[in-house]
């Protein structure tokens, strides 16, 4: 499944495993496929005011085309090809900003087409055809893109380093004055960039070890922090206490970031509760509540509106809905600072992917299609474009497939089969014949405990129809499920995946990425309100309350405590509870406790006693 990277999306490249739109996994034992040909859609990206489908490695548009984004000339209602690639070069990933597209090719380039007068396409002309963009250094592919609707683009090279081109009036790419090519952005040596995502006029890039720098415009508090001022380099953006980043998405004013803990952070503009809470904005990350069981597997950013993919695989938004981009609509309610759920898919479909973009939202189902909802003004979620706010529930987009349209009224989904436990291997009917092109590595990014690791494929042309996966720990085979997620006993042995793919016709190709070492997850952290109760005094007993394991996330195996005077601990004080001596008169009195969690670091917090 891969994701686009528009204006405020985040890249696919880190966070999903192949270029197919429903990922099929099984049990230890049995391989786990991406099918390409079972599942057609594997990439969307809601711009603003237009969509952008991937199906069969081809791109398709839809929406306003004033600039040629959608290639060609003239607005379209159906999702329509868009044309330019070359021959044998299939698209992977797509990207819509204002008023550009982007596209991810096989062949390791980035191609751009729409309005190029600020540089957004390299160069400084605007294009109706998909065109390659400029600027890479010799040997570079491009492994992921974004798209702004601020006037420039990103790319994040195979040599671990982001570029960008097009306006650069806050410093989001880096330095001063705008660029009219892929250039690279300055930053700390050292860092391995791995996903990039781009706001109105700041950016957000993920590196392999799960820390998150910005830079640009820090206006709204979008990179964190009271300083105000633009970020000329890349900055880095503080996460809380032991958490790493599993995804960006930058839109507008607004950064989100995806936490090892599931948790979706969010900072900076608020104006329409898109963070979450009352509409002011935000100068910290604060997290945005969830329903009561379920934890985020993706968010997406848009102009005034969040989506998160839910760990039930429903999609739900917080922010504007006036539009309709939230699925639902009344005029009391016209934004929603708590999460709704985002609409009704088919019986049967279930949500694989998000896309918030400015006024729309896209969801990619698990049948294969796309459903959005939101403004139609300019055709983008395709049938009438009415000039009316357009949808407030999701509606089935449709796409003209070889000239033929493919209806937009919904179907019954095919019945689901178990795969044959025999074979589960997919096999080519034909003898194989050819070879896969691979135009860049695989890799394996960083591993932690009670954290899904994801592999990132080769990039094969043409595009594969499956993949399968062989997770190997320490020399021991433990899964061949799409993902893996190491248990506490795997800290700190070596982590390998072997990713086989194959197609009708090709040799099936298997590459083994580097191995990564399994890092402890991530300290617990308290959160809640805890003191020391009790009167001073010799013979009088202290103790430290509200410091349960329930106030700890994640959630720990044991407490420990250790009393402290003037710094230094106290000998056998190491319950929640201590008697105080003679010694201790007119001295600092603390509690540390510790939380302590199989196959994770400790976490700690400290209490002073503040009574007289």
């Amino acid at each position: 499944m891969m994701m686009s990277m528009k204006r405020a999306d985040r890249p696919s490249i880190l966070l999903v495993a192949a270029v197919a739109a429903a990922i099929a996994s099984t049990a230890l034992g049995g391989p786990a496929h991406a099918a390409g040909a079972s599942a057609e859609t594997v990439s969307i990206s809601a711009g603003s005011a237009h969509s952008l489908v991937i199906r069969e490695g081809v791109p398709y548009a839809a929406g306003y085309n004033g600039y040629g984004q959608l290639t060609g000339s003239g607005s379209k209602t159906t999702l329509t090809k868009m044309v330019g690639l070359p021959s044998g070069v299939t698209a992977l990933e797509i990207a819509g900003g204002g008023d550009v597209s982007i596209v991810l090719g096989s062949d390791g380039k980035a191609y751009g087409t729409g309005k190029g007068s600020g540089g957004q396409l390299s160069g400084s002309t605007s294009l109706r055809t998909l065109a390659p963009m400029t600027g890479l250094p010799p040997g570079v592919q491009a492994r992921s893109i974004a798209a702004s609707g601020g006037g420039f683009t990103l790319v994040v090279g195979s040599d671990n380093k982001v570029y960008g081109t097009g306006d650069n009036s806050s410093g989001q790419l880096t330095g001063t004055g705008p660029r009219t090519a892929l250039t690279p952005l300055s930053g700390p040596a050292g860092i391995e960039i791995v996903e990039a995502s781009a706001g109105a006029k700041h950016i957000l890039v993920l590196t392999s070890d799960g820390k998150v720098y910005g830079a640009g415009s820090n206006a709204d508090g979008q990179l964190t922090g009271m300083d105000t001022a633009n970020k000329t380099s890349l900055t880095p953006v503080p996460l809380p206490d032991g958490i790493t980043a599993l995804e960006i998405s930058a839109y507008g004013n607004s950064s989100l970031i995806l936490g090892s803990d599931n948790n979706v952070y969010g900072t900076g503009d608020n104006a329409s509760g898109q963070l979450g809470g009352t509409r002011t904005a935000r100068a910290s990350l604060t997290i945005l509540p969830l329903p009561s069981g379920v934890i985020a597997k993706q968010v997406s950013a848009g102009n005034r509106h969040t989506l998160v993919l839910g760990s039930d695989n429903k999609v739900y938004g917080a922010g504007a809905a006036y539009q309709g981009q939230l699925g639902v609509y009344t005029a009391a309610k016209a934004e929603a600072t708590g999460v709704v759920e985002v609409g009704d898919l088919p019986a049967g479909v279930t949500a694989i992917e998000v896309s918030a973009g400015s006024y729309t939202s896209l969801v990619g189902g698990s049948d294969g299609n796309v459903y959005g909802t939101g403004s139609n003004t300019e055709g983008q979620l395709t049938n009438d474009a009415t000039g009316s706010y357009g949808y407030y529930g999701l509606h089935r987009l449709s796409i003209d497939v070889a000239g033929g349209t493919d209806p937009p009224t919904p179907t019954d989904p095919p019945t689901p089969t178990d795969p044959t436990p025999t074979d589960p291997t997919p096999t080519s009917p034909s003898a194989p014949s050819q070879e896969f092109n691979q135009t860049a590595v695989a890799q394996l990014v960083r591993a932690q405990v009670h954290v899904p690791t994801r592999a990132v494929p080769p990039m094969l042309s043409p595009v594969p129809a499956w993949f399968t996966y062989a997770w190997n720990v320490g020399g021991t085979p433990v899964s061949n499920a799409v993902t893996f997620t190491p248990g506490p006993s795997f800290v700190g042995k070596r982590l390998t995946v072997t990713i086989t793919a194959g197609r009708d016709g090709f040799a099936p190709v298997s590459v083994t990425p580097p191995p990564v070492t399994i890092a402890a997850g991530q300290a617990p952290a308290y959160s809640g309100r805890a003191k020391i109760t009790g009167n001073r005094g010799a013979g009088n007993t202290l103790r430290v309350v509200r410091m349960a394991p329930g106030n700890w996330t994640p959630t720990p195996d044991k407490l420990t405590y250790q009393w402290t005077r003037d710094g230094k601990p106290i000998k056998h004080a190491t319950r929640s509870e201590y008697k105080q001596t003679k010694s201790d008169r007119g001295r600092t009195i603390k509690v540390t406790v510790k939380a302590k969690r199989a196959g994770h670091r400790t976490g700690a917090y400290t209490v002073r006693f503040s009574g007289r």
